[in-house]
């Protein structure tokens, strides 16, 4: 039984151990890694001269200031829009309900209209009946 145990602690040190080697190797790599893109970045901006780099940022900085001159201008935009949407839908709503009623006037005219014209076409009838 004591055996069984020795072996078993032999194997968990053992396993362990083998944890802390694959931990430095691994902390090892992430140096070299590291240490290579530093040269990567190093040689990379050797390449590119400074005054271009600077040339590069200030056409940048006019384009965003491009941009937020653009969005102010959509947004005021975009007030002035919704101010005159909700000032013409309301008027809309006003003249729809006008040509509604109109049309209901309308419609009335014409039935009296048509009314009248009746009773005159049976007055005249009846007139011509009496002359006759």
């Amino acid at each position: 039984l004591l055996e069984q145990q020795n072996e078993v602690s032999v194997q968990s040190e053992t396993s362990t151990a083998k944890a802390i080697l694959d931990d430095y190797s691994k902390t090892e790599e992430n140096l070299k890694n590291e240490v290579s893109m530093k040269e990567i970045m190093s040689r990379l901006t050797s390449l590119v001269d400074e005054s271009d780099i600077r040339h590069m940022k200030n056409g940048q900085k006019d384009i965003l200031s491009s941009l937020e001159s653009s969005i102010d201008v959509l947004h005021n935009f975009n007030n002035f829009s919704q101010q005159l949407f909700t000032q013409t839908s309301t008027d809309f709503q006003k003249h729809t309900k006008m040509a509604k009623e109109m049309r209901s006037d309308l419609e009335s005219i014409m039935l009296r209209t048509r009314a009248l014209k009746k009773k005159i076409e049976q007055y005249e009838s009846e007139q011509e009946k009496q002359n006759v």
